[in-house]
């Protein structure tokens, strides 16, 4: 009985709904530790400014987050449907006496999703480091408010706030009436 609930559980997983939602799930769930990796370094913790719907466009907010995402993903499937496959062709390899074949599938399931997770945390870190070691090359960006004007170097936003680095600091500006409108200049 618990042998054909897995089964049944994992040939969902082969609809294409099913699929591209766990895919977006997961995008979100990448673009998530890739912002926060980005504004940790400066010492943000980028959740306490975002809303829900910040965390849906999160994968949307960087073209290379986006690529490595799809690249990630497809690498994590592959992986997981060639374990499937192992398991269907040499049954007997997998086979324990102290674990069943479906404790296996739900063990093998976790364990990948954690390398998978350790594995985007690494690769965020690098990225957004080095995004931290060539701020100088990040676009110009102008804020004007009633206050006057600010320049320096564009980092960020989400639905409620702008994060600029200026005079070796990151500053944020909330986004309300007291921003007259903001300019970001491509260096390129």
């Amino acid at each position: 009985m618990e042998e054909t609930e897995s089964k049944q559980i994992l040939d969902r997983l082969n609809e294409p709904q099913i699929l591209i939602t766990i895919l977006y799930l997961i995008a979100i769930a990448i673009g998530m530790i890739f912002n926060y990796a980005k504004y940790i370094i400066f010492g943000i913790n980028i959740f306490d400014y975002c809303d829900l719907t910040d965390f849906i466009l999160f994968p949307f907010s960087d073209v290379n987050v986006l690529l490595l995402t799809l690249l990630i993903t497809c690498i994590y499937f592959v992986m997981f449907y060639i374990d499937l496959k192992l398991r269907d062709i040499f049954p007997n390899l997998f086979e324990n006496k102290h674990i069943s074949k479906s404790q296996y599938k739900v063990f093998s399931l976790l364990l990948s999703c954690l390398l998978f997770i350790c594995f985007i945390f690494l690769v965020s870190e690098k990225y957004n480091e080095r995004f931290y070691k060539n701020i100088s090359k990040a676009d110009n960006i102008t804020i004007y408010t009633r206050d006057g004007d600010f320049k320096g170097k564009y980092v960020g936003k989400t639905s409620d706030v702008l994060f600029m680095f200026q005079d070796n600091e990151l500053k944020i500006f909330p986004i309300t009436s007291n921003i007259n409108y903001y300019q970001i200049d491509d260096l390129n």
